[in-house]
């Protein structure tokens, strides 16, 4: 088996238990949550409410009628197409810090656009040597 942690050389990251693991807990997910729209009652620990469009939590449209699971996954699973399964917001080191929500210059239209977010993390992972402790932590602004 694996142990799950917060820290860990590059090297030791087993990066497609985490990609399958992360997609078996959104497709239970998804199930609970297509049970909870088909017979109109939420789990007791569940914040959030039936309505007629899917199931709402947070806010947030969490399911959506006649959904299907390989949608469901596309927004709330690891895609293959990722090269690391890595869902962060920002990367932090001793030289810089990096977000999701960061945007370049685009040359051509001299208007900032969005940085290629995924393209960002495989990068950045690649360069790293196999020795790199990498760290997730888990904070709110």
């Amino acid at each position: 088996g694996y142990i799950w942690v917060c820290a860990a050389r590059k090297k030791d990251i087993v990066w497609e238990a985490m990609r399958t693991w992360r997609n078996q807990k959104a497709t239970e997910r998804f199930h609970k949550l297509e049970q909870m729209f088909l017979t109109g009652k939420t789990d007791p620990d569940f914040h959030g409410k039936v309505v007629p469009e899917g199931v709402m939590s947070w806010g947030e449209m969490v399911y959506r009628k006649d959904s299907t699971l390989e949608e469901y996954l596309e927004k709330y699973g690891i895609p293959v197409d990722w090269k690391y399964p890595v869902g962060s917001h920002d990367i932090v080191d001793a030289d810089q810090w990096l977000s999701k929500d960061d945007s370049v210059l685009d040359i051509e239209s001299g208007n900032y656009v969005p940085i290629d977010w995924r393209n960002c993390i495989d990068e950045y992972i690649d360069d790293l040597e196999e020795d790199t402790v990498l760290v997730a932590v888990d904070y709110h602004i």
